[in-house]
C-alpha cells in the first residue's frame, strides 16, 4: 500500500541515529529483518485472520465449557486447525520480501548486503552471467523453503489427523 522508496526513507530517518534505549540500527541486519516484517505485515495478518474466522466459534466455547484455559486451547485446538492458513501467510511474506528490491536497496550496507543487493551491484556493474547465477539461487532458495514449508504442513496435518 505505501511505496516501498517512501517507507525505507522513513526507516532511514527513524533508525540512522539511537533514540532513548533503541541503538541506531542503520546498517545492521536487525534493521532489515524488522522493517521487511513490517512491510508484509498487512498480508500476512489478513491471511492469518482469514484462516482464523473459517473455524467454527462452537469448537472454542466447547473447550472453553470443559475448562480448558485460552493458551491450551490455542495451541491443541485453534493452531492445528489454522495452520495451513498462518504458514500460507509467512510464505506469501517470505516470497514478497525475496524479491523486494527497492525498500532493502535502500538499507543494505557492504557488511549487510543480501541477495537483492547482489543482483543490483551485478547490474549496474554490467555482469550478467552473475546477475542470471544470483537469480537462479534466489529462485532456488524461494523454491526450497516453499516446499520445506509444504513438507510441515503436510506432516502437520498427518498428525493431527
Amino acid at each position: 500500500i505505501f511505496p516501498a522508496l517512501a517507507f525505507g526513507a522513513i526507516y532511514i530517518g527513524m533508525f540512522a541515529r539511537p533514540f532513548g534505549p533503541i541503538p541506531a540500527l542503520y546498517g545492521t541486519f536487525a534493521l532489515l529483518v524488522l522493517i521487511c516484517s513490517v512491510k508484509t505485515l498487512p498480508f500476512t495478518s489478513r491471511t492469518g485472520i482469514a484462516a482464523l474466522l473459517q473455524i467454527d466459534k462452537s469448537l472454542e466455547e466447547a473447550a472453553r465449557v470443559q475448562g480448558i484455559g485460552w493458551f491450551r486451547r490455542m495451541m491443541r485446538i485453534i493452531v492445528p486447525i489454522a495452520a495451513g492458513g498462518l504458514l500460507s501467510g509467512m510464505l506469501l511474506s517470505f516470497i514478497s520480501i525475496m524479491r523486494e528490491l527497492s525498500l532493502i536497496i535502500l538499507l543494505v550496507t557492504p557488511s549487510t548486503n543480501v541477495l537483492a543487493g547482489v543482483i543490483y551491484n551485478y547490474q549496474n556493474q554490467d555482469m550478467p552471467q552473475l546477475v542470471g547465477v544470483a537469480t537462479v539461487l534466489l529462485v532456488a532458495i524461494v523454491i526450497v523453503v516453499n516446499l520445506v514449508v509444504r513438507a510441515l504442513s503436510k506432516k502437520a496435518r498427518i498428525g493431527a489427523a
